[in-house]
């Protein structure tokens, strides 16, 4: 159970062959989305009127995990695919599971989260897009149901973009993503396409997607000790540096975009060089990353509707305890998540829905 799971924010390795799991990247699947609710539960310890300076200025960097989630997005689905047949069946296969993965993991919250909204009634329901948010045709934050699936439709476009690549030989594959990522870093440099109408579609997130299909690429094999030191070193220099940035646009990419780059590529390195290799118990929690990036968000509304109603003064340590309890509540939640719906439910489905698409599945991606 613990030696297989899920990797990228919704991108899986859980049918590649044992030999090929990268254990580290699992594991650090669950680093970002810890730091993801570090980010957003510093709600919860303001509410309580608690003054940690220390842990609130770093908590505020947590977002960065949105960056380690896109970089290992990229990386993975290029890992998962480059042995695949160059076939349709194995495109088609791809994207039949990319979405199962996807929909299947996110619409249990999405209903979750709106019953909550309903109930708790701290929301404008006029500012709610209940359609797009279902589908995630939807890229804005105040828009959706439950805000952090925004990052979902980037990871929609993704595998929508990657699936035809698939067909391509290996070597053109890697010379046109390589043409893609070249391109919108320039258009990302030459305008704010975050302002455009159309900017989705060239968002400077799809830099940290390229970059990391690049690197599984051209460095996903590689054991280098030099490299990995210059990992380490560039991962020090760029978070130093993206702490003083305003996090907007090509900054974010500039700082903690490359960051994340650095972070993806050494933990790689370290498997290849069997240095070290995350234990199952962080591959376990890495399988429940998805549950925990979704579901935190909505133990963040009812924590933070409890702490209102009961009007709560506890004090600095009564409010770690109550902070501390929280992070316990989302990890544990998400662990029964994860096995008991999230997995059990996508494995159904490879059984039994639209198993034709694949073809031979030993030609299929698997």
């Amino acid at each position: 159970m613990w030696g297989k799971g899920q990797v990228g924010l919704c991108a899986d390795q859980s049918h590649v062959p044992q030999g090929n799991i990268l254990n580290n990247i699992q594991a650090l699947r669950f680093y970002a989305a810890f730091a993801v609710v570090l980010y957003h539960s510093r709600k919860i310890f303001t509410e309580l009127g608690c003054q940690g300076d220390g842990f609130l200025y770093w908590a505020q960097f947590g977002n960065v995990g949105v960056d380690v989630f896109f970089v290992i997005s990229g990386y993975v689905m290029w890992h998962t695919t480059c042995g695949s047949a160059r076939t349709v069946a194995a495109g088609a296969e791809f994207l039949r599971r990319r979405l199962f993965r996807i929909y299947l993991g996110y619409w249990p919250f999405y209903f979750l989260a709106a019953a909550v909204i309903l109930v708790l009634a701290e929301r404008n329901l006029d500012n709610i897009y209940w359609v797009k948010s279902f589908l995630l045709f939807n890229p804005t934050i105040r828009h959706q149901v439950l805000g952090v699936a925004w990052t979902l439709s980037y990871e929609l476009y993704f595998y929508i973009m990657f699936a035809p690549m698939i067909l391509l030989a290996k070597d053109y594959h890697r010379k046109l993503l390589g043409a893609l990522f070249a391109g919108v870093v320039v258009i990302n440099i030459l305008t704010n396409t975050h302002g455009l109408r159309y900017g989705f579609f060239i968002n400077y997130f799809l830099i940290e997607f390229f970059a990391g299909c690049l690197l599984a690429a051209y460095l996903g094999g590689n054991r280098s000790r030099l490299l990995l030191l210059f990992c380490g070193v560039m991962i020090v220099v760029m978070t130093s540096y993206a702490v003083t940035l305003p996090r907007m646009h090509m900054n974010r990419i500039q700082g903690f975009g490359v960051a994340a780059m650095f972070v993806v590529l050494a933990a790689v390195l370290l498997e290849n060089r069997r240095w070290y290799i995350a234990s199952r118990l962080w591959v376990f929690l890495g399988n429940c990353s998805y549950s925990i990036y979704l579901g935190h968000f909505i133990l963040i509304w009812i924590y933070m509707y409890t702490i209102r109603q009961l009007d709560l003064e506890v004090g600095l340590v009564g409010g770690y305890l109550v902070y501390f309890s929280y992070l316990a509540v989302v990890i544990g939640l998400s662990a029964v998540s994860y096995q008991y719906l999230e997995a059990p439910l996508y494995k159904y489905a490879l059984r039994n829905w639209f198993s034709g698409l694949s073809g031979a599945r030993r030609s299929a991606v698997r």
